[in-house]
């Protein structure tokens, strides 16, 4: 069960565009933002609202942020001013986390200067995109954790430790309650999976799951990490799902 006093962060992770088509969206980010924003229609918008972009050094990719301001303007859905909108940019998807973890910090402080409300004690942060990109994140944060943006986000966070507050009598004692910081994914469908593309997509798919696998053995050359016995079982799967989907 969740706590009554919950910071909410919903966290939407965007492919980077391809040069050519720098001003438009793909089909896949698109499916990430609109699952984005049913979420946000369904559930409320949560305390911060971040939107992942590529940046280069030439531009900033933020054609996802600017499509979810297109929805939100198509169905007349306004941003409550009790939900903090950021754009972290980064070269990676770990640079944004970083700017995430501090646009995070930020408001935590902000609360903890409020004296009209007690500081956040919980945190839910949660990642929305493509099923196949939050297993490969769900995969090397179980294998390789040294190279896990999860693990960053979960160590960057500051959170009190300790609260002060004061019961019905008016006495003053500390609230020992630890503080814990959740990370929950909500996956969308990934586009190409019928017809006319969807043998290129199922390959797609299965050649996504080496990627945990390359960062694990990249942590082991650099002597980092152990290689993991979930390698070979993925291996052997993949060979297995590719052979059955040449027959």
């Amino acid at each position: 069960l969740l706590p009554p006093t919950l910071l909410k962060v919903y966290a939407l992770l965007t492919k980077p565009t391809s040069r050519a088509h720098s001003t438009s969206i793909s089909n896949e980010n698109l499916y990430r933002v609109n699952a984005l924003f049913k979420k946000c229609r369904a559930k409320g918008f949560p305390d911060l609202l971040c939107f992942t972009a590529h940046r280069t050094d030439l531009s900033i990719d933020c054609v996802g942020y600017f499509y979810f301001l297109h929805l939100c303007s198509l169905t007349g859905t306004s941003i409550p001013p009790t939900c903090k909108v950021v754009v972290c940019d980064g070269r990676s998807l770990g640079d944004s986390v970083k700017k995430l973890t501090s646009s995070l910090n930020t408001l935590i402080d902000s609360y903890a200067f409020d004296t009209t409300r007690e500081s956040p004690p919980h945190v839910l942060v949660d990642f929305v995109s493509t099923s196949y990109h939050l297993c490969n994140l769900n995969d090397i944060h179980a294998r390789s954790p040294g190279e896990s943006v999860i693990n960053g986000l979960l160590e960057g966070v500051r959170l009190p430790q300790q609260r002060i507050r004061h019961n019905e009598q008016g006495e003053v004692y500390n609230d020992e309650e630890e503080n814990r910081v959740w990370v929950v994914f909500s996956p969308c469908l990934y586009p190409y999976r019928s017809a006319p593309l969807g043998f290129l997509g199922k390959c797609f798919l299965m050649c996504q799951e080496l990627v945990p696998i390359l960062v694990n053995v990249k942590g082991v050359c650099d002597r980092k990490e152990f290689f993991q016995r979930e390698n070979f079982l993925t291996l052997n799967n993949i060979r297995r799902g590719l052979g059955e989907a040449l027959e």
